[in-house]
């Protein structure tokens, strides 16, 4: 069971972090796109990282349990990578790319997500469990940085932000909660069960589904 909250973290940061780490990406397009200028995207962007770096949802986590925040912070991020496409402001910018990824990062990575693996993991195993999360989620950061950039470049950034949406809001399908050891228990293996079904089969068919879709549009 524990193996299972750890993988599943692991994931979960991973995700979190690559796309994260990827939005670089998007400086180019977006400010050619909506004729905002860079400085504007550099500001949503250094609202993301100031939000993300605050401690106060690590700090709801430990007082409510983290599964609803995982839960709503992923949502969150979600929410925010399709809302980015139809940004037509600085304002929009702010609010999706800002505020709402910033709040979906800061539930989805290590604050909140070591303290739900420290729950189910025995003190004499943590730390080379902390370890396994913290390294799957630096592989990320630069993993998922090219894959990206592919797609910005065959398929558009606006079409992007929707594949990087199922991504980020496909990861913590887990509930945690110490309190509830059965459940989590039977969860974390079928949720496990559809992180894998999820990034393997399904993820890869939409991307291909969409691009093709893209394609399709151009080619007539």
């Amino acid at each position: 069971m524990a193996r299972t909250v750890v993988l599943s973290g692991a994931l979960t940061v991973l995700f979190s972090m690559g796309i994260r780490q990827s939005f670089g990406r998007f400086l180019q397009p977006i400010s050619q796109d909506l004729e905002l200028g860079r400085e504007v995207f550099s500001l949503a962007m250094a609202l993301q990282n100031l939000i993300f770096g605050l401690p106060l949802l690590g700090m709801v986590a430990d007082r409510y349990g983290p599964r609803w925040v995982i839960l709503g912070g992923a949502l969150l991020y979600a929410a925010g990578c399709l809302l980015v496409p139809a940004s037509s402001g600085a304002l929009d910018l702010y609010l999706t790319l800002g505020l709402a990824i910033g709040l979906g990062l800061s539930s989805t990575t290590y604050v909140v997500l070591l303290g739900a693996v420290a729950q189910v993991v025995p003190p004499e195993n943590r730390s080379p469990a902390f370890g396994i999360v913290t390294a799957v989620g630096s592989f990320g950061t630069f993993a998922l940085v090219p894959g990206v950039q592919w797609l910005i470049s065959h398929g558009g950034w606006q079409a992007t932000f929707p594949l990087i949406a199922a991504r980020s809001g496909q990861s913590p399908c887990w509930p945690l909660d110490s309190r509830a050891a059965p459940v989590l228990r039977l969860s974390a293996l079928y949720c496990g069960r559809a992180v894998v079904i999820s990034l393997f089969i399904i993820t890869p068919l939409t991307e291909f589904s969409a691009l093709l879709f893209g394609g399709m549009i151009g080619f007539f």
